[in-house]
């Protein structure tokens, strides 16, 4: 069931379903940094499954690969929501006037949550809410557009912000991060026709996570600088894909699939296609054929990389 499973079906579950349950009541407390750190771990362990990506995969790969925003765009989409309802209270009535003062009045207080709201919000890069003409008296249609136009843009803005920062802070990412400038789920990729062992080997190649030299598994490992599958001196993942003699067999499949013709050389272009579905020289047989490719050779690596580290254990 694994080997068929579909990434993309399961994150619309997954929102639909346990990140609904975990955001509910999210709202009406005050998310402090502790907790707010706490979430954030959840959150990419549960990508982790959802991927079948090993513990130590770089957490900024996984809500990248999934197109998530992090937990804390999540969860002030759901205060912004509160906020605009609790601030769109209309005056007419006794009780609603009453309302409409001691909410006003809890937004001078510091240690209010309407205050809180107001300076994460705000902090977050949401555009003020009385611009939008948000206020006391307005109608609920105008804190949804609010909510709905500029907070919740604005936060997966700041979400994407983060992404591109926490990317840019791993030097094994700099090459993921090229190809990924926001957190985007390709579906070129991740649906029923690549096997989901195939795609989770493809995405850990992309991401650095992989056993030849150049990955995140060997850096620490000095006895291994050459080929793991054939004797030349270049161990990277660039020369296994490309250039490899122990890997013509699938490469030569792989330029069946692709066409003959394709164009492109040795070194980044050829590393660039095979890891960009969103190329406008990819099309869906192609990244299928790519993730077929990447898919045996990392595994082939891997199998041989487990052998030297026994041998060396």
């Amino acid at each position: 069931m694994r080997d068929s499973f579909d990434v993309a079906v399961g994150s619309k579950l997954f929102h639909v379903y346990v990140l609904a349950a975990v955001l509910h009541g999210s709202e009406l407390a005050i998310i402090d940094l502790h907790s707010l750190r706490t979430y954030e771990k959840c959150l990419r362990g549960w990508g982790r499954r959802l991927l079948g990506w090993p513990r130590g995969s770089p957490n900024a790969a996984v809500l990248g690969d999934l197109g998530w925003d992090d937990f804390e765009a999540l969860a002030l989409g759901r205060v912004a929501g509160l906020f605009a309802r609790l601030r769109c209270r209309p005056w007419a009535g006794v009780r609603s006037e009453i309302f409409v003062v001691v909410f006003q009045y809890a937004l001078t207080r510091n240690d209010s949550w309407a205050s809180w709201a107001a300076a994460s919000l705000g902090a977050a890069g949401v555009p003020d809410h009385n611009v939008w003409g948000v206020g006391p008296g307005a109608p609920i249609a105008a804190g949804q557009r609010w909510r709905r136009r500029a907070a919740v843009s604005a936060l997966s803005v700041s979400s994407q912000q983060r992404f591109t920062a926490a990317s840019a802070e791993i030097d094994s990412l700099a090459f993921y991060a090229s190809l990924q400038p926001a957190p985007l789920l390709h579906l070129s990729v991740h649906n029923r026709r690549v096997q989901a062992a195939d795609a989770r080997e493809w995405g850990l190649a992309r991401c650095g996570h992989h056993s030849f030299c150049d990955g995140r598994i060997a850096r620490h490992q000095t006895y291994h600088s050459q080929c793991l599958l054939c004797d030349c001196d270049d161990g990277t993942l660039e020369h296994a894909l490309n250039r490899c003699p122990a890997t013509e067999d699938v490469r030569s499949t792989w330029r069946r699939r692709v066409g003959a013709g394709s164009g492109y050389s040795d070194g980044f272009a050829a590393m660039a296609w095979m890891f960009d579905p969103g190329s406008l020289h990819n099309s869906g047989p192609t990244c299928v054929a790519h993730v077929a490719l990447v898919s045996v050779v990392s595994r082939r690596g891997a199998l041989v990389f487990r052998e030297l580290r026994a041998l060396n254990a």
